[in-house]
């Protein structure tokens, strides 16, 4: 599927967060490269997969359960008021922002 490249600009337009506190992956840069839209995204730790299968798969704890889900409600509420919707909502696009405080951010493209 080709995206073209004013669509993405008209998600980054839409997507306002100047103060950077709605657990959204932040949009670097952007270029097109043989037909492709290439997304640059702010560095940021691993997906929840990719930390579960660093984990063997063990799970984690009710609280931090709790804490992701709160910060993911929070994003999805801040999709919602931006009248977006997430369709690809998986453990691959939830990025962890910093493992010392549990904070992670959602793939929103």
């Amino acid at each position: 599927m080709h995206v073209s490249h004013t669509g993405h600009n008209h998600v980054s337009r839409r997507l306002q967060d100047p103060h950077k506190n709605h657990g959204v992956v932040h949009i670097v840069d952007s270029f097109e490269f043989r037909g492709h839209l290439c997304i640059c995204f702010e560095l940021l730790s691993h997906n929840l997969y990719e930390y579960m299968r660093l984990t063997n798969f063990q799970g984690v704890n009710m609280q931090l359960v709790q804490k992701f889900t709160l910060q993911l409600i929070h994003s999805l509420c801040f999709l919602k008021q931006e009248q977006m919707i997430h369709c690809d909502l998986k453990p691959e696009n939830i990025l962890i922002e910093d493992q010392a405080q549990s904070s992670v951010k959602v793939i929103f493209q």
